[in-house]
């Protein structure tokens, strides 16, 4: 097992967070098992609150980790957990991968490690958006001594209670990113608002100041709540289910009747269900989404599976707006970040999510005759196409334009569709490089928007260059962006294409509709672009027509988001060979000024059942940010 980017990478400061509970971290699941390692899907993971542990080989540059004795916490000790939260539809998978690397770590060092599933006892709740902290503090009260109290209705009706505004201690500017902190809160049910102003509370409730930092909020949550831990984390202990709403509404009934003065002799207490004691508040672990680019503020609550509809009904009653997957997904794509298993390739729960829509798409074009049935179309797309038009480069004497091979057989059926990697650090889009030792591509895994590097490409005119063999047979994908260049909509399975030079000077000075300022295919080569076979395999065809080849564009990747309609700023998802988007950048950049070199690589993006293709700027998303490319929503 291995996570990337593992927790020793970060700093020090960072490392030290994540080790004490402090904060949380993501990272990519991988099964490494030589000579293969299979990425199995992102994961959010976080440790349990407590002091570094010291390690008896401190002195001698231990990291803390896997210590072997219980450590000690102010009021408890324990060992030391780790939660994994792992995608739904990559759970199986990842789990057993865990349970399989915690056996291997007690052979080896005879220390006893468990892992236990939590299925079914806790549950996660996503919050986000621009009023995301205002929803949080107009439903997330603290729990006092009277919060338990069955008679809170009739207290609140029957007296006048002191009305306070509580100061928002959710604000972006109060709580550090990535922060964890853990709250006991009042059942939101009874909570009552004021017509006249949501803000305020129904009953007195005690101030809460603002978070100072990051460390003063988690101490000092731990010594006030320290049940929470208690609660959440020891997964053994009984979590109380909420009190059930015939109780709430019997006992907001009563107080109504004891506002007027009215006695109600019919009315008996309702009949509850014989089920564990319930309660008036909820545990709860807040965790603060991580600012990401343009990525709207949001919060992660986890709580009791049981509390769940409760909070749910509470947040969209004050204005939360419930959103599906499709939703999430088109907010994913307008921020720029991939979303899970869509946007991931090489994990097996993208080919299940392919496959089981392709099976939907066939089974809505059978319903329609046959005269206007569509054509077939892979999916998911054949990632192992890209191999030929890496093998067309590799020859010093065709170009990505020429016809080298008639096809080669790709497999649509489950497991990897492609084989390589797909690089989402820095550190192993490096590594891929540095294996090499021929051809130079220009490449930049860092940042490439530092001003010194851009100061030393304007003054000294030097390439930055990644070392790639020629003869590697293994691709490495990278997360690009697509941003169509005049025109163009680009949907989802759309294939990404070489251009020539010619194709981008005709694109970037046309200004007419007519053939003549277009790059097409003929209308009959589109359906045979990608040929299926009868095995239901399929491959890359190159017509031996001569009009054909002279208009067939080699393939160096897929899109795998569309585009979103209505976006203000539309933008596609694509995966695309680092070592062919290097050879382009060469071409384009070749015999230009530095001054004029643009950052972005010029591709052409076809959809799968149009002939035309359209310019885009690509932009390598490694090249954007210096650490990783894991988050997701």
């Amino acid at each position: 097992m291995l996570l990337e980017p593992s927790p020793s990478s970060h700093s020090k400061e960072v490392f030290d967070s994540i080790l004490t509970g402090r904060s949380y971290e993501n990272a990519m699941l991988y099964h490494v098992e030589p000579p293969v390692s299979q990425a199995i899907t992102p994961v959010t993971y976080m440790w349990r609150p407590s002091q570094i542990p010291k390690r008896r080989d401190e002195e001698k540059g231990g990291d803390g980790i896997g210590t072997d004795r219980p450590v000690s916490d102010r009021d408890y000790v324990d060992f030391r957990k780790l939660w994994v939260w792992i995608h739904a539809s990559s759970f199986t998978e990842g789990y057993a991968i865990l349970k399989v690397a915690c056996q291997k770590q007690m052979n080896e060092t005879g220390v006893s490690v468990d892992c236990l599933s939590l299925e079914g006892q806790l549950a996660k709740l996503e919050i986000f958006g621009p009023k995301a902290s205002h929803l949080l503090q107009k439903t997330l009260h603290p729990a006092t001594s009277s919060s338990e109290d069955p008679s809170i209705f009739k207290k609140c009706s029957m007296e006048k209670a002191e009305v306070k505004n509580v100061a928002d201690p959710y604000k972006e500017e109060n709580v550090s990113s990535g922060a964890i902190l853990a709250l006991f809160v009042i059942d939101p049910r009874l909570i009552l608002n004021s017509p006249r102003d949501d803000s305020t509370l129904s009953f007195e409730t005690t101030k809460t100041e603002p978070t100072e930092s990051l460390k003063t909020t988690t101490n000092t949550e731990a010594e006030t709540f320290p049940e929470v831990f208690n609660c959440l984390w020891d997964a053994n202990s009984e979590l109380n289910p909420p009190e059930e709403e015939n109780m709430l509404c019997w006992e907001k009934h009563q107080s109504r009747m004891d506002s007027f003065c009215l006695d109600d002799p019919a009315a008996d207490v309702p009949k509850v269900s014989s089920r564990l004691r319930s309660s008036r508040s909820c545990p709860l672990l807040l965790l603060k989404h991580k600012k990401l680019g343009n990525a709207p503020t949001g919060w992660s609550l986890i709580l009791p599976l049981s509390w769940i509809k409760v909070f749910w009904n509470a947040f969209v009653s004050k204005g939360a707006h419930a959103i599906g997957q499709r939703e999430k997904r088109w907010v994913s794509c307008d921020d720029g970040l991939p979303f899970f298993p869509s946007d991931f390739p090489d994990c097996k729960a993208y080919s299940s999510f392919t496959l089981s829509e392709a099976a939907d798409l066939e089974e809505k074009a059978q319903r329609r005759p046959p005269a206007i049935r569509p054509f077939r179309i892979p999916i998911p797309p054949p990632w192992n196409s890209i191999h030929v038009t890496r093998s067309i480069g590799e020859s010093s004497n065709q170009k990505l334009t020429s016809n080298g091979t008639n096809g080669v057989e790709i497999s649509s059926s489950g497991g990897n569709l492609f084989d390589g990697i797909v690089a989402r650090t820095s550190d192993s889009l490096t590594s891929f490089l540095q294996t090499f030792t021929s051809d130079n591509l220009l490449l930049f895994p860092h940042n490439t928007s530092k001003p010194n590097l851009m100061k030393t490409l304007e003054e000294d005119d030097k390439k930055v260059r990644a070392q790639i063999h020629q003869s590697s047979k293994k691709l490495c994908l990278v997360r690009v962006l697509l941003h169509a260049f005049k025109e163009g909509s680009f949907e989802e399975g759309a294939v990404v294409c070489a251009p020539t030079l010619a194709d981008i000077s005709l694109l970037k000075s046309s200004c007419g509709e007519g053939e003549e300022g277009r790059v097409t295919m003929p209308q009959s080569s589109v359906s045979s672009y990608f040929q299926e076979q009868p095995s239901g395999s399929w491959e890359l065809n190159v017509s031996e027509d001569t009009l054909t080849e002279q208009s067939h564009r080699w393939p160096i990747g897929f899109v795998t988001t569309g585009f979103v309609r209505g976006s203000k700023k539309p933008a596609a998802e694509a995966f695309c060979d680092a070592v062919l988007l290097g050879r382009l950048r060469d071409e384009q950049w070749r015999d230009k000024d530095v001054k004029r070199r643009k950052k972005q690589i010029y591709v052409l993006v076809r959809n799968l059942r149009s002939c035309a293709f359209r310019l885009a700027l690509a932009t390598i998303v490694l090249e954007l940010q210096e650490s990783c490319d894991v988050h997701c929503f």
